[in-house]
């Protein structure tokens, strides 16, 4: 891909993220907020995960056997 073609690519993907959700009818400040606390909330879900996931993991191979 060329450069403009990435930055085709982009836009495409951010105005489908905001069409979809519906964020094109928002202020944006109100844009801004919901985007903050998504990116708020998957932050939290991944580092749960990362902090979790290996600890659960271990837990469910050892009822296994």
């Amino acid at each position: 891909m060329a450069g403009g073609g990435v930055v085709d690519l982009v836009q495409r993907m951010h105005l489908k993220y905001n069409v979809t959700i519906g964020l094109y009818m928002l202020e944006p400040w109100e844009r801004m907020l919901f985007n903050g606390v998504l990116i708020a909330l998957l932050s939290l879900w991944i580092f749960a995960t990362i902090l979790y996931l290996p600890a659960w993991l271990d837990f469910c191979h050892a009822l296994m056997h």
